[in-house]
């Protein structure tokens, strides 16, 4: 059951409850009072004369077993003190008058024999009777059921059209831009629906009109750059060596902007939504064993190892893949100080930790740490390269194959990063 029906008709079954309750209370009240009052006036007469003829007969015991074989219900004669009424109850049969209660639902007749101490208990009547605790829990019960139907009734199309509508913020909210709810009911489901549609359309055209921003400016800063490049390069080979020295100063500045430039369509292209996923077995032993190649000519003079199970196979995107566990690699190369190390793990998820044995990187920075140009202070020095983009990108593409980057203390004392995806 859903907790909006349950909730719902919690509230009404409180509702009822106390309604029943509150109007059974009052009802009881005046019905007994009636009730007594009614069968006082019917059944004094014969009572009392009942009583007397108790009173009167010889073998008393006998003529209440008879009296109560002919009339069909119970006659009993108690001492009067032994009476369970209450106190105006007692005092009226002291004062010799016959008395009617309602006691647990059902009438009861008291009336004195003459002037002993004595009473006729009569009763309960047949044929007078009220509802008692079985019919009452039958009664009550039935209220409750076809109080559970009337609200079921209401609250499952309701229920129906907030799951479509949670299921269209859920599908959104993951990467479909496109989700939208349906709106065609005018009432306040309906509303809803129609506002979530507004807010997803805003929402996706900025997000369209941020993936056009992203790959317009990317694309226009190629050319410039392009030309600034062909001009260092010209100047270098004409100019005189002190000209030339500078030239090729720019040139490198030029080509981290160049990669800044790449990284920047790579995270662009990683937006949720962006784009499905080219997915192929990937031998992950011959991508890292690249991967660690290449990471190990920025600084060769570091020991780079790389320890995986041959044969080792994932289903991801090669591309992709590649560029994440690079970008991993590299921070590892960038910041460690003599040794990093590579490792892989197969069962039972593809797990790949990135050891170095560099400072490390703090608590409190290792989400942030995968945020978009967040360099923490000892990254921020020209010598360490790169554009704070790369565990961003490396983040986007573990979240796109479902998989899960994180940072940890390592083995070396440095850093950990590490990997894990499903095979």
């Amino acid at each position: 059951m859903s907790r909006l029906f349950l909730r719902i008709y919690a509230a009404l079954s409180v509702g009822l409850v106390a309604a029943i309750l509150a109007s059974a209370y009052f009802a009881k009240k005046s019905l007994d009072r009636s009730v007594q009052h009614q069968l006082s006036a019917f059944t004094a007469i014969p009572a009392k004369i009942l009583a007397e003829s108790i009173a009167k007969s010889p073998d008393r015991d006998r003529a209440v077993r008879e009296l109560s074989h002919e009339l069909g219900y119970s006659i009993r004669v108690r001492p009067r003190r032994e009476v369970r009424v209450a106190g105006d109850v007692r005092g009226a049969l002291a004062r010799g008058e016959t008395v009617v209660r309602v006691v647990d639902t059902t009438p009861m007749i008291y009336a004195p024999l003459g002037r002993e101490d004595l009473v006729a208990e009569i009763g309960p009547l047949p044929g007078v009777r009220f509802i008692g605790e079985g019919r009452g829990i039958l009664v009550f019960g039935t209220q409750f059921f076809v109080l559970a139907i009337a609200v079921l009734l209401l609250v499952r199309p309701l229920e129906v059209r907030l799951t479509a509508l949670s299921g269209a913020a859920r599908r959104f909210g993951g990467g479909d831009l496109g989700a939208r709810a349906d709106a065609r009911s005018g009432d306040a489901v309906g509303e809803l629906g129609l506002s979530f549609n507004q807010m997803a359309g805003r929402i996706e055209s900025l997000v369209e009109g941020h993936h056009e921003l992203f790959r317009a400016v990317s694309h226009e800063l190629r050319t410039p750059l392009m030309r600034i490049q062909l001009a260092l390069e010209l100047l270098a080979r004409d100019a005189g060596p002190a000209a030339r020295e500078r030239a090729l100063g720019l040139e490198e500045d030029v080509r981290v902007l160049e990669s800044l430039v790449d990284e920047l369509l790579v995270y662009a292209r990683l937006e949720p939504g962006a784009g499905a996923l080219r997915l192929e077995s990937v031998e992950v032993d011959s991508l890292l064993g690249a991967v660690v190649r290449d990471a190990g000519r920025l600084r060769p003079e570091l020991r780079v190892d790389l320890d995986c199970p041959p044969a080792t196979e994932a289903r991801a995107d090669a591309r992709l893949l590649r560029r994440a566990l690079s970008n991993l690699v590299i921070n590892a190369v960038r910041h460690a100080r003599a040794a990093v190390r590579v490792t892989v793990a197969s069962s039972p998820a593809l797990t790949i930790d990135v050891d170095d044995d560099g400072a490390g990187v703090p608590a409190a920075d290792r989400e942030r740490i995968f945020e978009p140009f967040v360099r923490l202070e000892g990254a921020r020095s020209p010598d360490t390269g790169g554009s704070g983009l790369g565990l961003a990108i490396a983040r986007r593409v573990a979240a796109a194959h479902g998989a899960h980057v994180a940072v940890l203390d390592g083995p070396m004392g440095g850093a950990r990063f590490r990997w894990q995806m499903g095979r």
